[in-house]
């Protein structure tokens, strides 16, 4: 189980404190945010809370399936390496101070579409997270060929939102 170790939170205050042996429950996954096996290629954003999920997703693509992966990190150190079989391109994108920004939107804005059909996993903070799902659908992107989900908001401990508007 991975963690991000990000600020004075539920999540990562739980995460500095456990120790191995503790008993701990946890609930999930959800299953909302998955590979379509019938995509032709995939994009996935997030912010450092959805690091441990977009590594996973592109860790465990079949061999050949083609992705597109952007990650918003406030510097160099939140890099991560990770293995796949697929074909995948990641780009780190720094943005400094976590929140709402438009980071992502400005990146999305100079990515050229590959052919197909794709389907996008959008991910991190609710507002960033809404904005890019309109962006995509104005590009075109079919409704259901996007899961969306809001990791966060500013000044909110716990929750998760269900990004479907």
């Amino acid at each position: 189980m991975d963690f991000v170790l990000h600020g004075n939170s539920v999540g990562p205050n739980f995460a500095r404190s456990v120790k191995p042996g503790d008993q701990v429950e946890v609930k999930g996954p959800r299953g909302r945010v998955v590979c379509r096996p019938d995509a032709d290629w995939h994009l996935l954003t997030g912010d450092e809370t959805c690091i441990p999920s977009i590594l996973h997703i592109l860790e465990t693509l079949p061999t050949g399936a083609r992705a597109v992966a952007f990650i918003e990190i406030e510097d160099d150190s939140w890099k991560q390496d990770f293995n796949t079989q697929g074909e995948v391109t990641i780009e780190w994108v720094a943005r400094g101070k976590a929140g709402p920004s438009s980071v992502m939107i400005d990146r999305l804005r100079t990515l050229a579409l590959p052919d197909g059909h794709g389907q996008a996993l959008i991910i991190g903070e609710t507002s960033n997270v809404r904005a890019q799902r309109h962006y995509l659908i104005e590009r075109g992107f079919r409704q259901d060929r996007i899961a969306s989900e809001g990791y966060w908001r500013p000044g909110r401990n716990g929750g998760h939102d269900h990004v479907d508007d």
